[in-house]
């Protein structure tokens, strides 16, 4: 009898007594007959053995449904440790019913173009460690689960019309490409569906070795995937298609559950997936709306460097360390870009209490209240540089003692000066104090126990850039600028090409390190 039109993954496992294998992915796509040798049998799509597989069919042909039939096998069958999924879904969007599942790491929809650019950047990330992690290993992730003692789970990342996806972004598909051609090698996998083969890039149709067919428009489209076919065309039953196991034979793709009852099955089936002790497969990490500084705290433990925000396109927390300098500058072209910036970065130094003294210097009266647990004030300037001063006379004593070597002043607590409105702060010094000052900023220039972060707009700055103790103790080629109108300044001086930095909003800003300028975007938890 030929095949029914209408089979369901449950029995297809039962009934053919199916067994997985560990680490390898083979998951039930359905059951196929194959005439000439009289048999009937459990269609599997081995990708562990067979690399990427492309499906093709035309509209109502039941891609969306094969897609389900597979992810579901996956997830019911492999555990977080052996498989993550990723899925994108430019079709009927069906794919979202997996959410939450534990080995679904994440799911992209159409729109959400952030998203497609941090998977591919994810995807790569993970080839090149790959890539090192099994040289020892034959070079590719079977030998590496087999003699290494260690695992590491498998990667299949579900693209569900790629035809439309290359419509909607041409270059993001480029992207993805040499990932689809290198990745099988290392565990990598892609399950891509489209219309037709002349939809696709050619790179793509090319790297992947193991070509299914639904419903075509025509009996030489099945030809042009599958080579000879005899003649032989799929049944007219959704889910249904061709595919060559030696021979070109018809398939049924295997349904979860009754149209009706999908959706009262999924949702708790996936409720008791989380209760097996699965670990989360990790997310698409995208910029958050919210940058929050205990998010950002773990690699903060026992560094001097601050963290200031997230890099924009590398999406690595960005650290700024203040106590390498001994003038630090913070600057934007107006004054009201840095308020919210100041007050995160003020509370993230009073998380950092524990490593270095901080002391805030509010001579712009910034603050109307100041409930922050470090030495804060608003006047008396001149005894505050009077208090620097005694600190500064015993680290130079203790170098003197030790014939300068800075070695005997490392182990010494650094202080961190934050002053805002660097030029009312000067200019309210008088003349010795001023003196005394610059005699900290240059005693401390080698070896930086006290450093100072300046919070000002350009034009104070410039005034004093050509006198000999700005010159020698301010760093031009560091420092952090916040908001747009780098280019249109001198204050802080960039190597690289400016026209990206242009059109940023005063949420992001420019971490400057050595010249090379990285936009980023700042800490904003207060607003």
């Amino acid at each position: 009898d030929k095949i029914p039109d209408l089979v369901y993954v449950d029995d297809l496992k039962e009934k053919y007594n199916y067994k997985k294998e560990d680490y390898i992915i083979n998951p039930i796509l359905g059951e196929y007959d194959s005439p000439t040798n009289q048999i009937q049998n459990l269609l599997t799509v081995n990708f562990s053995d067979l690399g990427n597989t492309i499906v093709y069919g035309m509209g109502e042909s039941g891609k969306d449904e094969l897609l389900q039939t597979m992810v579901y096998s996956m997830i019911d069958t492999y555990s977080t440790d052996e498989l993550n999924l990723y899925l994108v879904d430019f079709g009927a969007e069906t794919l979202i019913n997996f959410l939450g599942a534990p080995q679904v790491g994440d799911i992209v929809l159409g729109a959400d173009e952030e998203k497609l650019n941090n998977l591919v950047k994810l995807l790569n990330s993970e080839l090149a460690s790959r890539k090192k992690l099994f040289t020892a290993y034959g070079g590719n992730y079977s030998d590496y689960i087999k003699y290494s003692g260690k695992k590491i789970p498998n990667i299949v990342v579900c693209i569900n019309s790629i035809d439309v996806m290359n419509e909607m972004y041409q270059d993001l598909v480029d992207k993805y490409i040499p990932v689809i051609r290198e990745g099988s090698k290392y565990g990598i996998f892609f399950l891509i569906t489209a219309e037709t083969p002349g939809s696709v890039k050619m790179k793509v149709v090319q790297s992947c070795k193991n070509a299914i067919c639904l419903q075509m428009t025509n009996e030489s489209a099945y030809r042009d995937v599958l080579g000879r076919t005899g003649g032989m065309t799929p049944s007219q039953a959704l889910g249904r298609g061709l595919i060559r196991i030696e021979e070109v034979c018809e398939f049924q793709t295997a349904t979860i559950a009754k149209d009706e009852q999908f959706y009262n099955f999924i949702k708790p089936y996936i409720e008791e997936l989380k209760t097996k002790g699965y670990s989360q497969a990790p997310e698409i990490y995208i910029m958050p709306e919210t940058i929050k500084l205990e998010k950002l705290m773990d690699k903060y433990e026992g560094m001097h460097s601050v963290p200031v925000g997230i890099y924009k396109d590398s999406l690595d927390i960005a650290y700024y360390n203040f106590n390498k300098k001994v003038a630090t500058v913070i600057s934007s072209n107006e004054f009201d870009n840095m308020n919210v910036f100041v007050k995160n970065y003020v509370n993230c130094l009073s998380f950092g209490e524990a490593k270095f003294t901080s002391i805030v210097v509010d001579a712009n009266n910034f603050y109307e209240t100041f409930d922050y647990k470090m030495s804060y004030l608003n006047d008396k300037f001149n005894e505050c540089i009077d208090a620097l001063t005694k600190n500064n006379d015993a680290i130079q004593e203790i170098l003197v003692k030790n014939n300068m070597n800075y070695k005997s002043i490392r182990d010494l607590p650094n202080t961190l000066v934050f002053i805002i409105g660097f030029e009312k702060f000067y200019s309210k010094l008088d003349d010795d104090h001023k003196k005394a000052f610059q005699k900290i900023l240059a005693d401390n220039k080698e070896e930086v126990k006290i450093s100072f972060v300046f919070v000002d707009l350009p034009a104070a700055f410039k005034k004093y850039e050509y006198d000999d103790w700005y010159k020698s103790n301010f760093d031009t080629t560091n420092g952090i600028w916040v908001g747009p109108g780098l280019g249109q300044q001198y204050v802080i001086k960039v190597s690289n090409q400016l026209s990206s930095y242009s059109n940023i909003t005063k949420e992001y800003g420019i971490v400057v390190k050595n010249g090379s300028a990285i936009v980023t975007k700042l800490l904003n938890e207060i607003k």
